[in-house]
């Protein structure tokens, strides 16, 4: 290996160790929000949990890959951008800017909180500096869904399917609100194998395969599974799945 590629690449490495370890120091009263269409907005609270000062920047997302501005986003927040300092705090206001939205299930978008640090007093170009960002879930829940889903894992439904030369599990979720799985685990024979989970839309199925160097034999006695609610506690659940026919 050449002497600049070696280099390279040993720049690369100290890079990714470095994201690896770093953590954010704004810290998010939250792991997740939901914003009733009732209210006029929705108060996002946020503190700086590190040393010195950041700029700050706030924006919403749609989950998809477009760049931002052909993403309709029907949200404004206030500030979107702002300078904190160590051991303040500070507050996302909301507002629903009135476009069109499903009225008969939530909606999701994505919360992002991007924090800069300020530009280093020595100037070296030896210097790596990291910009962090925080994503959370934010839900709008139309008038018609004022309350919070009830027992939302004893509404789901579980079968096993074929697909392809293996067996996944398929999720349906009937009703209005997003099922967010934290985890899922087969139980088969006695034994657990972990499923790669996801979250499923309302009115929506998802299937669920094993996890990298497991497989999902044709008989599922059960599926073990946790779903995180809004305010990002963790609710157990099992389901006998449909059998194959």
């Amino acid at each position: 290996m050449k002497p600049l590629t070696t280099l390279f690449a040993t720049v690369l490495l100290c890079a990714s160790l470095l994201a690896s370890h770093a953590s954010a120091a704004v810290m998010l009263y939250g792991t997740r929000f939901v914003y009733n269409a009732s209210e006029k907005e929705q108060r996002i609270r946020l503190s700086h949990e590190g040393k010195g000062p950041l700029l700050v920047q706030a924006w919403l997302d749609d989950g998809t890959e477009k760049p931002l501005t052909q993403q309709k986003v029907p949200f404004a927040i206030t500030p979107p951008i702002f300078r904190i300092n160590e051991g303040q705090g500070q507050v996302l206001r909301v507002r629903y800017t009135g476009e069109a939205m499903p009225q008969d299930r939530e909606s999701v978008y994505y919360l992002n909180v991007l924090e800069i640090p300020p530009k280093p007093e020595t100037d070296s170009k030896n210097m790596l500096q990291l910009a962090l960002r925080t994503r959370v879930k934010f839900f709008f829940r139309p008038a018609a869904l004022a309350e919070a889903p009830q027992e939302l894992g004893k509404q789901l439904s579980m079968s096993v399917e074929k697909a392809g030369n293996r067996y996944v599990v398929r999720v349906d979720n009937p009703t209005p609100y997003h099922a967010s799985f934290l985890n899922a685990h087969a139980v088969s024979a006695g034994k657990r194998i972990e499923l790669v989970s996801d979250m499923v839309p309302p009115f929506a199925s998802a299937t669920f395969d094993a996890v990298p160097g497991a497989t999902l034999p044709a008989r599922i006695d059960q599926v073990d599974f946790s779903l995180i609610n809004d305010i990002g506690a963790t609710l157990s659940d099992s389901k006998v799945p449909h059998a194959l026919p």
